[in-house]
């Protein structure tokens, strides 16, 4: 049964699983499905604050002149450790173009910042990480240690296969001086995938 939210991206969607639907009470599963609706909406609340934590570092990022104790200060705000790398940085696109909020569609960078945030999930585990867009609408994600996408884009991009996902990786940051440059290899890997 799924749990209903007009706002969730094929990748956030959730489903309430009984074992042996006929022997629930349907009234008793719609309140079940029900009560784990409102449960994702407040975590879409806590999601909606810290994608905009994450939005203003990568604006710093964005930035050729943004200082090193503004990046660990914004990383801090993300929840991750200021000074100590190795850090990841992601950027990914869905290649998807949709008609706007107008016909009900979700918009492209709620597709893509969706996709990250689940192949981020996988890879951070309960960790921190920092998933969110830069200046020009393009999402990111700055994840700590030396993670890898192998096996995660595939398991993601399953989530809906019509939706092309594509990403690009920067070589690992030693600290926030780095990430700037991290940001930059992973926006030319988006550009070459």
């Amino acid at each position: 049964m799924p749990i209903a939210d007009a706002a969730a991206t094929p990748y956030e969607r959730r489903y309430l699983y009984v074992h042996d639907p006929d022997a629930a009470p349907p009234r008793m599963l719609h309140e079940v499905a029900a009560i784990l609706g409102r449960c994702r909406e407040a975590q879409a609340r806590r999601r909606a604050a810290a994608h905009r934590r994450a939005d203003e570092l990568g604006a710093l990022l964005a930035r050729p002149d943004a200082e090193n104790t503004a990046v660990a200060a914004a990383l801090q705000a993300c929840g991750l450790p200021p000074g100590e790398g190795p850090y990841r940085v992601i950027t990914a696109n869905t290649g998807a173009r949709s008609g706007g909020p107008a016909d009900g569609a979700l918009e492209e960078g709620a597709l893509t910042e969706g996709a990250l945030a689940e192949a981020v999930a996988h890879l951070a585990g309960p960790g921190p990480a920092a998933v969110g867009r830069l200046p020009d609408r393009t999402a990111f994600a700055v994840v700590p240690g030396p993670v890898t996408l192998d096996g995660v884009w595939a398991l993601v991009a399953a989530c809906e296969p019509s939706i092309p996902l594509h990403g690009g990786t920067g070589a690992p940051a030693a600290g926030p001086r780095d990430l700037a440059g991290a940001l930059t290899e992973a926006r030319y890997g988006l550009v070459s995938a």
